[in-house]
């Protein structure tokens, strides 16, 4: 069964389908966050913690820039330089 949903932003939107609300969260329209609803007049919970969208949260997650680790160079003889140089001061 299709069912369609609804989301608050300042007002409820909709209805969607259950792939137009998918897009919507793929493209960060609806976060986590954003009250959801089926059409059925169900309570508004979070899209987090609807079983509809899990799905759809993970492959949006998957898909964002991932950040590359800084490798940090730690010289215990620079550190010991530097501090002795504030401490001439």
């Amino acid at each position: 069964m299709n069912q369609t949903w609804y989301y608050q932003a300042t007002a409820a939107e909709g209805p969607f389908s259950q792939t137009e609300m998918e897009h919507l969260i793929a493209n960060g329209i609806i976060d986590g966050f954003t009250n959801v609803r089926a059409t059925t007049g169900g309570p508004w919970m979070p899209a987090k913690d609807t079983d509809a969208f899990h799905t759809a949260f993970h492959a949006a997650f998957d898909a964002l820039p991932r950040q590359r680790r800084r490798k940090h160079k730690f010289s215990l003889r620079a550190f010991f330089m530097q501090s002795a140089l504030l401490l001439t001061y």
